[in-house]
């Protein structure tokens, strides 16, 4: 390799490290560890990460209409998504839970659809129906054999979810659990579905937004969950799907997503993303 040659190609190289640099520092500049700067036009969203997907294609259609205002999803879990918006790290708070009194006099709150938390087990279990007793005795550890209810002869592999997750919270409560037995303990719906998918004996919950061929899904009190079962609530396991902001604080940009949220161009998109779309 010639002088010339070797010069240039350290001209192109110097270049592409220069570039990459920059791209990344301007990416880093501005998210959701940001202290929210009120001149900026934004929309950072932190809070479940069931809705991550959601949230990623109404920005598509919203941003095409509004023009120049930066967007940014994070998925740090429910339980985390109040703390963001209090301490200004985000403007808007996604949730897939019920907040507390007490936490609800800190926040406007806008419930926009709701999503079926299904139970589910591998394919090859031959158990097609629990009960909600079943079910209360499962995760408590108090039946340990899929023998006990019909199935083969096999211990029970309890698959759920991490202590930040809004679905764990719903599910829980609507069992009026005291206390869990879990096998192990995941922190998304895919590794829920992937642990479930390779064990013949496990059983968890997941977002009926992510339910697939993968896995299947249990009649609860012989009732299968499907879009009319949850929209009326005779199938037993669903949670709100709400967004929040701070109380008190006057924010134009968020005022115009959440009317796009709630227009019929964004019922479209929530129903094709698998939710419920409620008006609020």
């Amino acid at each position: 390799m010639n002088k010339k040659t070797f010069f240039k190609l350290t001209a192109l190289l110097t270049s592409f490290l220069l570039v990459s640099f920059l791209s990344y520092a301007f990416k880093k500049e501005i998210n959701v560890s940001t202290p929210l700067n009120e001149h900026m036009k934004k929309i950072l969203i932190s809070g479940s990460s069931i809705t991550q997907t959601l949230c990623e294609n109404l920005s598509e259609s919203f941003l095409k209409n509004n023009p120049g205002i930066y967007f940014n999803k994070s998925s740090i879990g429910s339980a985390d998504a109040l703390n963001s918006i209090l301490n200004n790290t985000s403007n808007i708070g996604d949730i897939s839970k019920n907040l507390t009194e007490s936490e609800l006099k800190k926040v406007n709150i806008k419930t926009f659809a709701l999503d079926g938390i299904v139970v589910c087990v591998n394919p090859q279990n031959k158990v097609l129906n629990l009960t909600l007793e079943n079910l209360k005795k499962i995760f408590s550890g108090k039946i340990r054999n899929w023998k006990q209810l019909g199935g083969e002869d096999g211990e029970i592999v309890l698959v759920g979810r991490d202590n930040a997750s809004g679905i764990r919270e719903s599910f829980e409560k609507t069992l009026n659990l005291k206390e869990t037995n879990y096998t192990v303990e995941l922190d998304n719906n895919g590794k829920v579905k992937f642990k479930i998918q390779k064990d013949c004996n496990a059983i968890g919950y997941i977002s009926f937004s992510t339910l697939d061929e993968n896995v299947k899904a249990i009649k609860i009190n012989e009732i299968a969950p499907c879009w009319e079962t949850i929209k009326n609530n005779t199938y037993p396991f669903f949670q709100p799907l709400s967004q929040i902001t701070k109380l008190g604080v006057k924010d134009e940009t968020a005022k115009k997503w959440f009317s796009f949220v709630n227009s019929e161009e964004g019922f479209k998109i929530i129903k094709k993303n698998k939710f419920i779309p409620l008006h609020f």
